[in-house]
C-alpha cells in the first residue's frame, strides 16, 4: 500500500527551519526588552537625583545595552562613559552611600513581558 508522506516532509522542514525564521523576529523582542530595561533603570536612577543625589547626574546616561546575539543582551553601566564606573557601587551601595537598586528591578519589571514576547515570536512562527 503506498503511502503519502509530502505533509509529514513539508512539516518536517517547516521545523527544521524554524530556527532561521524565528531569529529575527526573536532579535527584535530581545532588542526591545533590553531597551526597556536600560529606560526604566534610567528613570529609577533620575527619580533619586531628585531626592538630593546630584552627585549622580550623569550616570544615567552611563546606562547602555548591547546586543550579544539574537537572545542576549548586555544591560548596565559602562564604565568607559561618565560615572559609569560607579556602577557597582550605585546599585548596592558602599559604606557611605545608600543603594539606588535600578538594574535588577528593571530587569525583573520586563521579564514577564519578554517571555510572553518570546512565547509568541514562537508560537506564531514555529507553527503557522
Amino acid at each position: 500500500m503506498p503511502v503519502d508522506a509530502s505533509e509529514l516532509r513539508r512539516a518536517a522542514a517547516d521545523l527544521m527551519g524554524a530556527p532561521v525564521r524565528v531569529r529575527g523576529e526573536a532579535r527584535k523582542v530581545t532588542q526591545k526588552s533590553a531597551k526597556a530595561v536600560q529606560q526604566r533603570a534610567r528613570e529609577i536612577v533620575r527619580g533619586s537625583l531628585r531626592g538630593g543625589r546630584s552627585h549622580l547626574k550623569n550616570y544615567p546616561q552611563a546606562i547602555t545595552f548591547e546586543m550579544l546575539g539574537d537572545l542576549e543582551a548586555e544591560i548596565g553601566p559602562e564604565s568607559g562613559i561618565g560615572q559609569g564606573g560607579r556602577g557597582r557601587g550605585v546599585e548596592f551601595g558602599s559604606s557611605n552611600a545608600a543603594p539606588i537598586p535600578h538594574n535588577f528591578p528593571a530587569l525583573d519589571a520586563e521579564e514577564p513581558k519578554y517571555a510572553k514576547g518570546i512565547a509568541d515570536v514562537a508560537a506564531r512562527r514555529i507553527w503557522s
